[in-house]
């Protein structure tokens, strides 16, 4: 994915970019993955036009967001910061709705035993000699993104800011 960078000098035209370089590509940026570490530079960024704040926090909490950028939710996630890369990835936008699909591979399987032993505080319970069972559930989710171009990084400057 190309990297846009929000270097905290113009926030809102970085996420504008962010946005243009999308659409550009043929995409339509339906959400925002924040960082922390990106969370805060949002929270403090300024309109330059008007002086006030460009983006505030929505009360919201029927789909996880924690407010919206231009209209389009944002969701913040510490799996999205990667302080390795230079520079550090900080976010992630793109249009998740169309250019990415989730689903299951095999869907939900469950597995019940009596005969199960586990291991509690260091000694070994039998669970058909209690009259106990086990459940496990295993699901295997996959993600798969159509096209890369229809996403953008966002990364911070050189020194991380």
């Amino acid at each position: 994915a190309t990297a846009v960078a929000v270097d905290g000098a113009d926030v809102v035209d970085d996420l504008a970019n962010a946005l243009s370089t999308v659409n550009v590509a043929g995409g339509d940026l339906s959400h925002w993955l924040v960082s922390p570490q990106l969370e805060g530079k949002l929270t403090v960024a300024k309109d330059p036009g008007t002086g006030s704040y460009a983006f505030l926090r929505d009360a919201r909490t029927d789909n996880g967001a924690i407010g919206s950028i231009f209209g389009r939710d944002v969701l913040k996630s510490t799996a999205v910061y990667d302080g390795t890369a230079t520079p550090p990835v900080t976010g992630i936008a793109g249009d998740f709705a169309n250019s990415a699909i989730f689903g299951t591979v095999e869907g939900i399987k469950v597995d019940i035993s009596d005969q199960a032993t586990v291991t509690k505080g260091g000694a070994a319970i039998n669970l058909w000699q209690r009259n106990m069972f086990a459940i496990r559930a295993e699901v295997e989710v996959g993600f798969i993104v159509r096209d890369a171009a229809h996403f953008v990084k966002l990364t911070a400057d050189a020194e991380g800011n």
